[in-house]
């Protein structure tokens, strides 16, 4: 029989994200985490806490984790829904978290795993999925941190810094795949 994968529901993604970004707070207890309204309306928050501890408002829900199927508040929620949209897909590809946490998961592999694209390549997948690349996956990873650097100095971004940019492309990209925002 079969087993279909499930998504992460919308909290267990974020807490994801914040931990293999390596800036996850795991303090048990204290008050809950305040959203900021920017003028556009929407709600946003820069804490790192676990997603159990945000405040959770009826008028201004984040919309991240609403885009993932978070709990309404307005309504009684007896079911959480579970949907699979565009919106889901465009989230993940164009979200300001996302990106933020990218970039800090680049740099925590490129801490760890040096210059070598190769082992950066192995420790982020070891971070992201907890498992090592395929052959295939290791070739096609190393060659996308290679055409993404020459794109970034073809932009005149200096080469430290474009490898950099490259390896947060990656890292980007993996953190949108099905493998991550689904278990079996």
């Amino acid at each position: 029989m079969a087993v279909e994968p499930e998504r992460l529901d919308a909290e267990i993604l974020r807490d994801a994200i914040l931990a293999i970004s390596g800036c996850i707070d795991r303090t048990v207890g204290g008050s809950p985490v305040m959203y900021k309204t920017e003028a556009s309306g929407m709600s946003r928050t820069d804490s790192t806490r676990r997603s159990l501890y945000l405040l959770v408002r009826r008028v201004y829900p984040l919309k991240f984790m609403e885009i993932f199927d978070a709990p309404i508040i307005a309504v009684n929620c007896p079911q959480r829904t579970m949907s699979t949209t565009v919106l889901q897909s465009l989230a993940q590809l164009n979200s300001g978290f996302l990106f933020e946490k990218a970039e800090l998961l680049a740099d925590r592999v490129a801490g760890a795993a040096g210059q070598d694209p190769a082992a950066q390549i192995r420790l982020a997948f070891e971070l992201v999925f907890t498992r090592e690349p395929r052959e295939s996956e290791l070739k096609e990873s190393l060659l996308f941190l290679e055409e993404q650097t020459a794109i970034h100095v073809a932009a005149e971004i200096a080469g430290d810094q474009a490898a950099r940019m490259a390896l947060a492309d990656l890292c980007h990209m993996l953190m949108t795949t099905n493998e991550f925002l689904y278990v079996e």
